[in-house]
C-alpha cells in the first residue's frame, strides 16, 4: 500500500512539474513558464527577490514570447518585486503581450526610460488598482515611449510623473484619457499627433512647465480643466476641427498668444477667460474669420484680435502691432518678418 502511495505521489508530483517550470532563465531574464496556457510571468530567481538585488543592470527589452523547451510561451505577466532593487537598470521595454503588472515590480529601481508597447498596461486594465505608471515604474523616469500600435492613453496613465520630461506619442493614438498627464510638472513639451481626436477633462492639469501646445486639427472639443494651473503656458495653437472650448485655461496667467485655425469661431462661454489674462494677450484668426471673432460675443473681449492668413505672409494692418512688421505663419506657429529677418512674438530672431 505504501509502495503504491510512493508511486502515486511521484506521478502527482511529476505533472504539476510538467505544467509549471519556475524560476528559469531564457536570454538573461528569469521566468515563470505554464505549461497548460503556454504563458510566462516575469519573476525573480531564487525564493526571494532581496537574494538577488541588481540582478538587471542598463537596458532591458522583455520579448512578448520566449522558446523554453521546444514550445513557444507568450510573455503575460510581471510578477511583484521581479526587477525590485535592480538600482542599475535604467531602462526597460513592456511588450504588447503583457497585461498585467503587479505591484513592487520595479519598487527601489532607478529607471529613466520606458517603452511601453502594451494597450492594456496604459489603459489601466489588470494593473493591480494602480492607475498611474508613477506607482509602477517609480518617480525617477524622464521619458517614456509609447509603442506605435498603442491606440488610447488611458484615465491617470502618467498622472503625477514628476519627472518625466519627454513623452512620444505616435500617430496611432486616438484618444488622450483624462488626467493622463496630470501633475507632470516637468513636461516642457508635448507633440500630440493629428490621429488624436479627443482629449479628456484635465488631461494636462498641472503641467506647470509647459510653455506651449498645439492642439491638432483632428480634435474637436477642449475640455473643462485641460490646461488648469499650467502656469508657464504662454502659447496655444488650436486646430481647424475644434468647435467647442470649454473653461480649459483658468491659471494659465501667462498665456498670451492663442493662435485660432478654425474659420467658423469656437463655442465657448464667459469661463474662456476666468482666471487667467488671456483677454489682454493676442488672439491669431484666419483672415476670412476676423471679423467673426471680432462680433462675436466672448471672442471679441480680446483686446488685440490679428489675422493670419493660412498661406505665407499676411501683412499686418491693425495699429494694434504698430511697426512690429508682417506677421508669418511658419509650421504652425506665428512670426514676425521684419526688415528681412524672422522674430518670435516674443521678440527672439529665429535664424
Amino acid at each position: 500500500m505504501m509502495k503504491k502511495l510512493l508511486i502515486f505521489f511521484f506521478i502527482l508530483v511529476s505533472g504539476v512539474g510538467a505544467i509549471c517550470a519556475s524560476d528559469t532563465q531564457v536570454d538573461g531574464i528569469w521566468y515563470d513558464f505554464d505549461s497548460a496556457t503556454l504563458t510566462a510571468t516575469v519573476t525573480y530567481r531564487g525564493n526571494s527577490s532581496e537574494e538577488y538585488a541588481d540582478e538587471y543592470s542598463g537596458s532591458v527589452v522583455i520579448p512578448s514570447s520566449v522558446i523554453y523547451n521546444a514550445a513557444t510561451y507568450t510573455v503575460t505577466s510581471i510578477r511583484s518585486y521581479a526587477f525590485s532593487r535592480c538600482k542599475s537598470l535604467s531602462s526597460i521595454t513592456i511588450p504588447e503581450s503583457v497585461t498585467s503588472i503587479e505591484a513592487g515590480s520595479f519598487s527601489e529601481c532607478a529607471l529613466t526610460s520606458v517603452t511601453i508597447n502594451s494597450e492594456a498596461i496604459l489603459n489601466n486594465k489588470k494593473f493591480s488598482n494602480i492607475f498611474s505608471l508613477n506607482n509602477i515604474f517609480g518617480s525617477t523616469v524622464t521619458e517614456y515611449i509609447i509603442g506605435n500600435d498603442v491606440k488610447s492613453i488611458g484615465l491617470c496613465a502618467f498622472s503625477s510623473c514628476t519627472s518625466l520630461t519627454t513623452v512620444t506619442i505616435p500617430e496611432s493614438v486616438t484618444t488622450i484619457g483624462a488626467q493622463a498627464f496630470q501633475g507632470c510638472s516637468s513636461l516642457a513639451s508635448i507633440t500630440i499627433p493629428n490621429s488624436v481626436k479627443s482629449i479628456g477633462t484635465s488631461a494636462f492639469y498641472a503641467c506647470k512647465s509647459l510653455t506651449s501646445v498645439v492642439i491638432p486639427d483632428s480634435v474637436t472639443a477642449i475640455l473643462g480643466g485641460t490646461f488648469w494651473d499650467c502656469t508657464s503656458l504662454k502659447s496655444v495653437t488650436i486646430g481647424k476641427g475644434v468647435t467647442n472650448i470649454e473653461n480649459a485655461f483658468a491659471f494659465c496667467y501667462e498665456l498670451t498668444y492663442l493662435y485660432c485655425n478654425a474659420i467658423t469661431p469656437p463655442a465657448v462661454n464667459k469661463s474662456l477667460f476666468e482666471n487667467n489674462a488671456m483677454k489682454y494677450g493676442y488672439l491669431f484668426v484666419p483672415c476670412e474669420s476676423k471679423h467673426d471673432y471680432e462680433e462675436h460675443a466672448i471672442w471679441g473681449e480680446f483686446n488685440y484680435i490679428e489675422c493670419v492668413a493660412s498661406e505665407g505672409i499676411e501683412n499686418a494692418s491693425s495699429s494694434r502691432i504698430e511697426n512690429r512688421g508682417s506677421l508669418v505663419l511658419k509650421n504652425g506657429q506665428v512670426l514676425i518678418l521684419r526688415n528681412g529677418k524672422m522674430y518670435t512674438m516674443q521678440g527672439a530672431e529665429v535664424r
